[in-house]
C-alpha cells in the first residue's frame, strides 16, 4: 500500500510540474518566441530537394510546420546557386524570435484561428507546405486531470471527516468511530466528528 501511495504521489507531482511548466512556457511565449527546425537538403537526379520540419512557440500558440521543395536544376548556375545557398545534408536550428515574427497564416480570420487552432496546406509547383497549430493551454489539459482528481478526493474526504462520515465510502461512523462497518476502513482517533447532523452515505 505504501509503495502504491508513493507511486501515485509521484505521478501527481510529475503531472502538476508538467502542467505548470506548459502554462509558464505559454505565458513566456507572448514575450519571446522559440523556433526549432530540422532541415534536410539534397541534390538527386538534377533536382534540388529540401524537407523541413519546424516547431514554433509564440503568442500562446504551438505551430508545427512541414515543407517539401523540389526544384529542377536546369543549368550549372542553378546547381552552383543552390549548393552555395543551401548546404547539403541535415541541419538543425534553435533560435529565439519576437512574437510578431510568428508566420502570418491569417490568425484573425475566424474564431478558431483567433483561439489558436489551425490546419492549413499550401501547394504549388515544386513546393508543398502544411501547418498545424494549437494553443498552449490545450497541451496542459491532460496533465491537469490527475492533480484535479486528487484535489477533489482530498476535499471530499475532508468534508466527510468533518461530518462524521467514513472518508472512503461516506458511511455514518457515529455508532462505530473506530472502524467503518461498511468498507472496513480504520478510522484515526479523533478524526470523526460526532455531530448529529451527519447523514449516512452522503457524498
Amino acid at each position: 500500500m505504501c509503495a502504491k501511495k508513493l507511486s501515485v504521489r509521484l505521478m501527481v507531482l510529475t503531472s502538476s510540474s508538467i502542467f505548470v511548466l506548459v502554462l509558464v512556457l505559454g505565458i513566456l511565449s507572448y514575450n519571446t518566441g522559440r523556433l526549432f527546425a530540422i532541415t534536410k537538403n539534397a541534390i538527386e537526379e538534377q533536382h534540388f530537394k529540401q524537407e523541413e520540419t519546424g516547431f514554433s512557440m509564440a503568442r500562446g500558440r504551438v505551430l508545427i510546420s512541414r515543407s517539401k521543395r523540389d526544384y529542377p536544376l536546369k543549368t550549372a548556375q542553378d546547381l552552383a546557386f543552390f549548393s552555395e545557398r543551401y548546404p547539403l545534408g541535415t541541419s538543425q536550428k534553435w533560435v529565439a524570435m519576437r512574437p510578431d515574427q510568428l508566420l502570418d497564416l491569417g490568425w484573425e480570420q475566424n474564431f478558431w484561428r483567433r483561439a489558436g487552432f489551425l490546419r492549413q496546406t499550401f501547394q504549388r509547383r515544386g513546393d508543398s507546405r502544411s501547418y498545424v497549430a494549437a494553443p498552449f493551454w490545450l497541451f496542459s489539459l491532460p496533465f491537469a486531470v490527475l492533480p484535479s482528481w486528487t484535489l477533489y478526493r482530498f476535499i471530499r474526504r475532508a468534508r466527510r471527516s468533518r461530518r462524521g462520515l467514513c472518508r472512503q465510502c461516506g458511511y455514518d461512523l457515529r455508532a462505530s468511530p473506530d472502524k467503518c462497518p461498511e468498507c472496513g476502513m480504520s478510522v484515526p482517533v479523533g478524526s470523526v466528528d460526532s455531530a448529529p447532523s451527519a447523514r449516512p452515505n452522503s457524498p
